[in-house]
């Protein structure tokens, strides 16, 4: 007998069976509100997130958005991949990724990235590798 746990007491783990949509290509001034409103057509929205650049705190132009309903993500998928929204052509997916928190997205950047000096070690990238 497994005993109920409250849906905020949930690890991201325990609730995998969730299905979260990719969307990209989001025009740049959408806000969150939009995007649930967009969304919510089709069913309850749980969450909404749109990452920004943890510098700049421009948008990337994509976003994440969860249902309460696996079956009204699917609908919502179906019904809005390949839409014109603010001029643009947006591309829903099933996310394959669980939401990242802010400091996994300055790791994932920093790794992206090439560093200060062009990514470049200091050899010279002409070096003969020949046998002769």
């Amino acid at each position: 007998i497994s005993q109920w746990v409250p849906e905020a007491a949930m690890s991201s783990y325990q609730r995998k069976d969730r299905l979260s949509l990719l969307i990209r290509n989001l025009p740049l001034d959408m806000r969150q509100e939009d995007v649930k409103a967009m969304f919510a057509v089709y069913g309850e929205v749980r969450d909404v997130y749109l990452p920004r650049d943890y510098y700049t705190q421009k948008p990337k132009g994509f976003g994440f958005i969860e249902f309460m309903d696996n079956r009204d993500a699917e609908d919502a998928l179906h019904a809005l991949d390949h839409t014109q929204v603010g001029g643009r052509e947006v591309s829903v997916v099933m996310s394959k990724e669980s939401r990242k928190t802010p400091r996994d997205m300055i790791k994932r950047e920093d790794v992206e990235e090439p560093s200060r000096s062009g990514g470049r070690s200091g050899r010279s990238r002409s070096r003969d590798r020949g046998g002769d």
